[in-house]
């Protein structure tokens, strides 16, 4: 966990956190309200006509079709469900807060991450942790979010993320860091929390580049991390990082390399 002691030294260094959007803490609101449903959270969605297209366009994409469009905001959102719904507005709103970088550069983090979440989102479906599948693809959309807030206060180390290549992205986000002086992925954590996310998202964000050196039993912030790590090698391809990654992937969730394989061609290699 990223503990208080931690947070003060970051934000101490300069480091400005995005605040979260009232539409998101409206959908945290009433998901917290068992008496809300699509149509509750529909209309809180409404309101924001960005949103209206981000969750639109998702729930109509390959990785959700499964029926014809979806004809209304409602079905929209019954389609992807509440913990989806508000993954998508939380990266939306991250994304959208995120002022004073370089837009290209945002937009690619973005749209990385995306492709990281929905094959994390693949990949949990066909796993042995499938229970996790709606968690693996919030905390992936939003896994490298400490890039851009790092990038607020250290803004000329963007140069080497403006002609990254998907096998080299991490290397390039690891050098920000070193610039920076503080690790992106606790900075995402603390951002995590700060937005009142759930403690297994944020505590899945700060681990994704900290292969553990055995699976604790139970610890589902490890499994969570393990399918955000099977995004990224689809994405990236096989890396060192990967290397120590692989065999807690085979034995957490129970997928090894042939079965990755598969799941990378039936979409494409995409």
């Amino acid at each position: 966990m990223v503990d208080d002691s931690v947070l003060e030294a970051i934000l101490m260094s300069g480091v400005t956190l995005p605040a979260p959007s009232g539409s998101v803490q409206q959908l945290q609101a009433a998901l917290a309200d068992d008496r809300s449903g699509p149509r509750e959270l529909a209309t809180i969605v409404a309101r924001d006509p960005v949103l209206v297209g981000a969750l639109t366009r998702i729930a109509n994409s390959p990785a959700f079709y499964h029926q014809g469009s979806a004809r209304s905001l409602v079905d929209v959102v019954a389609r992807l469900g509440g913990t989806k719904t508000l993954a998508i507005a939380v990266s939306a709103a991250m994304k959208s807060a995120l002022s004073g970088v370089d837009q290209r550069i945002v937009d690619a983090v973005w749209e990385r991450s995306a492709h990281v979440a929905s094959r994390a989102l693949h990949a949990a479906r066909r796993s042995s942790q499938r229970h996790l599948a709606d968690t693996a693809y919030f905390a992936a959309l939003v896994h490298d979010a400490g890039i851009c807030v790092l990038l607020r206060r250290t803004p000329a180390a963007a140069a080497g993320l403006r002609s990254v290549t998907a096998a080299s992205f991490d290397a390039a986000a690891l050098a920000v860091d070193a610039a920076a002086g503080a690790a992106h992925a606790a900075v995402g954590a603390i951002v995590a929390r700060n937005w009142k996310l759930p403690q297994l998202i944020a505590e899945a964000v700060r681990i994704h580049h900290q292969p553990p050196d055995e699976l604790v039993p139970g610890d589902e912030a490890q499994r969570v991390a393990l399918l955000i790590a099977v995004g990224r090698r689809a994405i990236s391809g096989t890396t060192d990082e990967w290397a120590r990654w692989e065999p807690l992937v085979e034995a957490g969730l129970a997928l090894d390399a042939p079965m990755i394989e598969a799941m990378e061609d039936r979409e494409g290699g995409a």
